[in-house]
């Protein structure tokens, strides 16, 4: 980017001052633009997250004269966990290394340095992540990390989200919106150990949280269907490339220099400081969201609340790491969890 400026005699010291700031300004802007970004490309089972994915690594690297300074990472769920073979635990677990795989990478390519595996994460899936992943060097200059999974519930893709401010990333999601029927139909013609039962499909088909919170504002909506494909992979090409101009604000907070300084009266305050919170978001939600219903059902939600507050204030005793001031966050997890319930 080039920018030529013709002063005149003319020009007071002041003008000159001023000038000088803007370009100071705006190589600040230029240095502080993200090189990555965080793109969750999410919907249900056998709506097409994967394939498109995979048209998109392709539509970039097809387009060399334009684009051959950007590299996409495309980080597949399924692909790397085999869920089908893991008890339930095994499978959170998993999918939590995977999130922190990605942490360890963005350490790396923020330090310019190599890539320094965790060691609580499993060596398997460092492994499948980190080849797809190529060192920073002068052949590109800007990385989309396309992540690809169901994430049905909102918290799932907040972790990302919280991943990107963390790391002065890009972020956006592509919501896949798929007919049920025909996802059903494209599930059956997967490979069989690839197939998803009828019932999961229709769980989160109900249970999926589209894009909704202010968070989610750099998001869009593909529709899966009998269009124009190209002209989708245009726009959503631009759409990711536009992703690398939004600013995320920083996190408030260091999680391990909290680690650090946390002590047990601070810890004690800090619980307190949550269960305040988390109580004013059970009143907002039982008032706010079933104002007309019976007070049967306002009991019956109200309890199924508090169930998850109290798991919730469980395991923010057990991470000091998580922001009890963040009241999104907590909504979030709270509604997720009170939802779990059922």
């Amino acid at each position: 980017m080039l920018f030529t400026f013709i002063l005149c005699s003319h020009c007071s010291q002041q003008c000159v001052m001023q000038l000088q700031m803007c370009i100071l300004q705006l190589r600040f802007l230029i240095l502080r633009m993200p090189f990555a970004t965080l793109a969750i490309v999410f919907g249900i089972p056998a709506c097409g997250k994967t394939s498109l994915c995979k048209r998109i690594v392709d539509f970039f690297n097809a387009d060399e004269s334009n684009r051959s300074d950007i590299h996409v990472v495309h980080i597949c769920y399924d692909e790397i966990l085999e869920y089908a073979k893991l008890c339930t635990n095994q499978w959170k677990s998993m999918r939590n290394m995977i999130l922190d795989s990605v942490d360890a990478i963005a350490v790396g390519l923020n330090s310019r340095d190599a890539y320094v595996k965790p060691a609580a994460i499993d060596a398997d899936i460092w492994n499948k992540i980190v080849p797809l992943v190529p060192n920073f060097d002068a052949t590109w200059s800007k990385i989309i990390f396309l992540i690809d999974d169901n994430m049905y519930y909102r918290s799932m893709r907040f972790s990302y989200y919280r991943l990107a401010r963390k790391h002065q990333f890009g972020f956006c999601q592509l919501y896949i919106q798929c007919d049920l029927e025909r996802a059903l139909i494209q599930n059956r013609g997967r490979k069989p150990d690839a197939v998803v039962s009828d019932e999961t499909i229709k769980r989160m088909a109900e249970k999926i949280q589209i894009p909704a919170e202010k968070w989610e504002e750099n998001s869009i909506t593909v529709i899966v269907d009998n269009s124009d494909s190209e002209v989708h992979l245009s726009k959503i090409g631009n759409f990711l490339l536009e992703s690398f101009s939004k600013f995320l604000p920083e996190l408030s907070e260091d999680a391990n220099n909290d680690k650090l300084t946390y002590n047990v009266e601070s810890c004690t305050n800090r619980m307190h400081r949550l269960d305040l919170l988390l109580r004013g978001i059970i009143h907002q939600e039982v008032e706010n969201k079933l104002s007309h219903n019976e007070l049967k059902e306002k009991k019956l939600w109200f309890r199924r609340l508090s169930r998850a507050k109290q798991s919730l204030m469980n395991m923010a005793r057990a991470d000091i790491s998580l922001d009890e001031n963040d009241v999104q966050m907590w909504r979030i997890m709270l509604l997720d969890r009170a939802d779990l319930l059922r």
